[in-house]
């Protein structure tokens, strides 16, 4: 480097060479698209989930496996529902995996603490996440692989409503009844795959992210989690990013 100005690059034909230092370094990922492909891929390489907020990154995160299929689905559900409920006040949507911190911290200084807590809560679901992708590399049958794959989406996709799933009270007449009636579920479901069950806590049980999830999602109002943590002004700025971000 001369000058502030990149000379020399051990990447061949690399669009570096020739820029300012510090332009570069602000908009690197854009000038370097292989290098933003190769910091996508680490996570996956290293057997690790990974959270990217970067367009320029999410772009190249394709190949995340039951990792990226899960959050996807959690996301768009997750989404779907925060954005039906009509501002009161100046409140924001928190992203689902920031609205799980904040639903178990009482202070900002207690977000660090918070994020080691569910990190240690979520190991068996990174461990069951792994455990899915090695049986895609398996040797096992395609039908077989095409049939897991499967229940373990429909698990995935009852996450979230299981979360906001309430059980009727039922009289106790009505219980035994349902009672007696429950063996007939289970038969029906082996005769009918495509047999949908009522409570959908059913479904995202089996898997273990699901049954976590389900539990986890059912946080706080996002007005509670917002507007009593967040100061005014923090909350227009956040509204402004997010409104640049989507071109509105």
């Amino acid at each position: 480097m001369r000058e502030g100005l990149m000379k020399e690059s051990n990447l061949p034909d690399s669009a570096l060479i020739g820029r300012n230092f510090q332009e570069a370094l602000c908009d690197y990922l854009s000038v370097a698209p292989l290098q933003a492909a190769a910091l996508s891929s680490v996570p996956l390489a290293m057997s690790v989930p990974a959270y990217f907020n970067d367009p320029r990154l999410i772009q190249f995160t394709g190949k995340r496996g039951f990792f990226g299929q899960f959050y996807d689905i959690m996301a768009r559900d997750w989404y779907a529902a925060t954005s039906a409920i009509p501002d009161v006040e100046l409140t924001v949507n928190l992203p689902p995996l920031l609205a799980l911190v904040r639903d178990r911290t009482s202070s900002r200084g207690s977000i660090p603490d918070a994020i080691r807590e569910l990190r240690e809560e979520l190991a068996p679901v990174r461990e069951e996440m792994l455990d899915f992708s090695e049986m895609v590399r398996g040797a096992r049958d395609q039908r077989g692989i095409e049939e897991r794959a499967k229940s373990i989406k429909a698990s995935f996709e009852a996450a979230f409503k299981a979360s906001r799933y309430e059980q009727t009270i039922l009289f106790p007449l009505l219980k035994l009844y349902k009672a007696v009636k429950s063996p007939l579920d289970t038969l029906i479901k082996i005769l009918n795959p495509a047999y949908q069950f009522e409570d959908p806590r059913l479904v995202a049980n089996r898997t273990v992210t699901g049954k976590t999830f389900a539990r986890l999602l059912a946080t706080d109002s996002m007005h509670t989690l917002t507007t009593n943590f967040l100061t005014t002004s923090e909350i227009v700025s956040i509204q402004r990013s997010l409104a640049s971000r989507s071109g509105a």
